[in-house]
C-alpha cells in the first residue's frame, strides 16, 4: 500500500524515422528494383497493480507518438530500361493503460486512465525509366494491424475494485 501525495505510472514511446531505399543502373540494359519492407512493432505500456492509496491523484497513462516515412526509388535507362519501386510498411504498434486484474483502490483523490496513440505514416515509391524499351512499376502500401489485441486500449482489470471498501474514498474516476 501506498499512501503518499500522488501516484503516478507513465509510459512514452516516441519514435521518428526516416527509411530510404532505391536502386540506379544505366547501360545497355538498364534494369533495377528499390524494394523496402519496413516492420514496426512499439509498445507503450503502463500498470497499476496491488493495493493503492493516494491523498491524491493516482494515474496511470501512456503516449504512442509515431512519425515514420518510407520512400522507395528506381530510376533506370539504357536501350532497355525497367525498374521497380516498391514501399510496404507493416505497423502493428500499442498503447496500453490500465489497473492489472485484482487491483485495489482504497483512497484518491481522482483516479484517471488515459491511453493516447498519435501515428503519421508515408510510404513513397517513385520510379522513373528511359529507353528505346522502357517500362516501370510504382508501388507502396501502408497496413496498420494489430490481430488479437487492441491498438490502443485505457482500462481497469477483472476483478479490480475502485473505492468499493467500507471507508473508502474516490473523488471522481476518469478512463
Amino acid at each position: 500500500m501506498c499512501s503518499s501525495d500522488l501516484i503516478r505510472v507513465a509510459a512514452d514511446d516516441t519514435t521518428q524515422a526516416m527509411f530510404n531505399v532505391g536502386t540506379g543502373a544505366a547501360g545497355v540494359a538498364g534494369l533495377g528494383a528499390g524494394v523496402g519492407v519496413l516492420s514496426v512493432a512499439n509498445n507503450a505500456r503502463a500498470s497499476a497493480g496491488g493495493t493503492l492509496a493516494a491523498g491524491g491523484a493516482i494515474t496511470v497513462s501512456s503516449n504512442l507518438s509515431e512519425t515514420i516515412d518510407q520512400r522507395s526509388y528506381a530510376f533506370e535507362g539504357g536501350i532497355v530500361g525497367l525498374g521497380a519501386s516498391v514501399s510496404v510498411m507493416n505497423v502493428r504498434s500499442t498503447s496500453q493503460a490500465f489497473l492489472a486484474d485484482g487491483t485495489i483502490v482504497d483512497k484518491a483523490a481522482s483516479v484517471a486512465i488515459n491511453a493516447v496513440t498519435s501515428e503519421r505514416l508515408t510510404a513513397k515509391s517513385l520510379g522513373a525509366q528511359v529507353g528505346a524499351v522502357a517500362g516501370g512499376a510504382s508501388f507502396s502500401r501502408v497496413r496498420v494491424s494489430n490481430d488479437g489485441v487492441t491498438d490502443t486500449y485505457a482500462g481497469i482489470g477483472k476483478n479490480a475494485r475502485v473505492g468499493t471498501g467500507v471507508g473508502t474514498e474516490i473523488g471522481r474516476a476518469h478512463v
